[in-house]
């Protein structure tokens, strides 16, 4: 029960960033972010990655850190397909 509540919350908040985000909430929370790409649950590694691109759009140097720890080639290769889509979205905007 713990976990399903904590799953929650956790996808929440990566649902909510996105809108109430500005320069520099994107600055303080990009290493979460970042660190939530290789989370074990296939579908919040989904969403950081989604969420991530609205962070660069409010602040440009996360691209940087954030794309040091996603490596593209090795979450192009998992059997996830949400999490390749999420990848292949980020990539072409």
């Amino acid at each position: 029960l713990k976990l399903t509540l904590v799953l929650k919350l956790v996808r929440l908040a990566l649902n909510l960033i996105p809108l109430i985000l500005t320069p520099e909430l994107a600055s303080n929370v990009v290493a979460d972010i970042a660190t939530s790409f290789n989370h074990t649950r296939p579908e919040i590694a989904q969403m950081a990655i989604t969420s991530f691109y609205q962070i660069c759009l409010k602040y440009p140097d996360a691209l940087r850190a954030g794309f040091a720890t996603l490596n593209v080639k090795s979450k192009l290769e998992e059997g996830d397909i949400g999490i390749q889509q999420a990848v292949l979205a980020l990539m072409t905007e």
